[in-house]
């Protein structure tokens, strides 16, 4: 297993200040291949110490031995993984998430969303982005109620009729506390997570995760592209769903 992969299936045992590290990897790898802890320090604001423990977690000495192994394990990512052309490399992930979802599984979910009293649409930072493309297309005529709502203005009392789908790629910190309040009402929406982690730490708090395949490290990327892609896909194959159900509600 390379540090790569093995980064990604220890998310799941992150603190927050690991996560920001984690994300901050699969944002800037060739930064964190090359440059000194003085550089990375100043420029992520993040502690020395908190790279040696970090560094610990994956099980080397400290930071040093991490960064030669990483630059290692990354070389050979690019080298064998890569394709010459982004527009390739975009393709794959279009097409692996494509292949990852089951039909049956989102014509249920978009059968709930349909017949739904109101379904409520999510996501904070670049996650937001999905929510409010389907949440505008749902106001255009998509034969579903639903709306688009930011993260601090979500609802806080709900019928039980309605549908919550949050869009979180990682960790979700922004709705702990919320989704941690729902859990106590009497009355909560189906609450559905689309998710790139398997073991989203928030998944108790869900009738139903989707997990996506996870956007790996690409080379000289510095956004989150790859999955703000699988998002819209995801939301592009849901949409069609809802278009194709029968127009009758339940």
């Amino acid at each position: 297993m390379n540090i790569i992969t093995r980064m990604d299936s220890l998310v799941a045992s992150y603190t927050a200040t690991d996560r920001r590290i984690y994300e901050a990897i699969k944002k800037f790898p060739d930064r964190f291949a090359s440059d000194s802890i003085r550089n990375l320090v100043q420029y992520l604001g993040i502690s020395q110490p908190a790279l040696t423990r970090f560094a610990k977690k994956l099980g080397f000495s400290g930071f040093l031995e991490f960064q030669y192994q990483f630059r290692q394990d990354y070389s050979a990512v690019k080298t064998d993984k890569i394709p010459e052309k982004r527009s390739e490399f975009f393709s794959q992930y279009l097409q692996n998430t494509e292949n990852s979802l089951d039909p049956a599984v989102l014509h249920t979910l978009g059968q709930r969303i349909y017949n739904a009293r109101m379904t409520y649409f999510t996501g904070y930072s670049i996650a937001g982005l999905p929510a409010r493309y389907i949440g505008g297309f749902s106001s255009l005529g998509m034969l579903v109620s639903g709306v688009y709502v930011a993260p601090d203005d979500l609802p806080l009392g709900f019928a039980g009729d309605e549908v919550l789908l949050i869009y979180s790629a990682i960790a979700g910190d922004r709705f702990r506390t919320y989704l941690s309040m729902l859990s106590r009402m009497e009355h909560k929406p189906y609450i559905v997570m689309i998710t790139m982690n398997a073991k989203h730490p928030l998944r108790k708090f869900t009738d139903q995760l989707i997990v996506l395949p996870e956007a790996g490290i690409i080379s000289d990327n510095t956004s989150a592209m790859p999955e703000t892609m699988e998002f819209l896909m995801f939301t592009d194959l849901l949409i069609q769903q809802i278009q194709n159900l029968p127009k009758t509600k339940k």
